[in-house]
């Protein structure tokens, strides 16, 4: 535990040194959201909580295993969700570009695609090089009896665009926070991402080498000053 703590607190002093002082603590909460999802899903690994919606053995307190599961996935997404949204907003910022207020602003692949070509271009090479080759999982949970939707083996999945807008799309991050908030999905399909390590490291990285996804200005510096 004191090596993962001093190595997230080294991520944070870099992140720090990287950015405007207004913006420190900003990017100490990107950090945080990003760690704190890897931290529920290790912690569902941890404790061997099942999925499976036959077991019917209940968990310490008292919830059935598919159930404890569900909420805990949907607290790691929640907060892979919020690092990932505000990290875009940082870069939009870092790169001079604005987001509009409101729902549209909270969803990922739109603020992903405003980005610089350039600037995508590097995240996508770090999210790919997060993959390592390898492809997400997608676990699909459901509630009620209610058709089975297309798999995400059709979907291709394998940008980071497009599983930003998979993300959108399906467990609509820019509206749910938490179970009650959505009350009319109850009974459909949801998909969950099987691992988010990949995620979260992205951010890391990004955060850790800010400089390198900020667009040079013309005259071949980086441009500092958040618009």
């Amino acid at each position: 535990m004191g090596r993962q703590r001093n190595k997230a607190n080294k991520r944070k002093a870099a992140a720090r040194a990287s950015v405007p002082p207004d913006y420190a603590m900003l990017s100490c909460n990107i950090l945080d959201f990003a760690n704190t999802a890897l931290w529920v899903q290790q912690e569902i690994q941890r404790q061997k909580i099942s999925d499976n919606p036959q077991d019917v053995r209940l968990t310490v307190d008292g919830a059935r295993p598919h159930v404890r599961w569900s909420s805990m996935a949907a607290v790691a997404h929640f907060n892979v969700g919020r690092a990932l949204e505000l990290m875009l907003k940082f870069l939009l910022q870092r790169n001079g570009k604005s987001y509009p207020p409101g729902y549209q602003g909270h969803l990922l692949a739109f603020l992903h695609n405003k980005l610089p070509q350039l600037v995508k271009e590097r995240i996508e090479d770090t999210y790919q090089e997060m993959l390592g080759g390898k492809s997400l999982v997608f676990y699909r949970l459901i509630r009620n009896d209610v058709p089975l939707p297309a798999s995400t083996d059709n979907q291709k999945v394998t940008s980071f665009q497009s599983l930003l807008a998979f993300l959108d799309k399906d467990a609509k991050l820019a509206e749910k926070s938490y179970e009650l908030c959505d009350p009319e999905r109850q009974g459909q399909w949801r998909y969950f991402v099987g691992d988010i390590a990949p995620l979260v490291q992205v951010v890391r990285i990004v955060m850790d080498q800010v400089d390198s996804y900020t667009q040079p200005t013309e005259g071949g510096e980086q441009e500092n000053q958040v618009a």
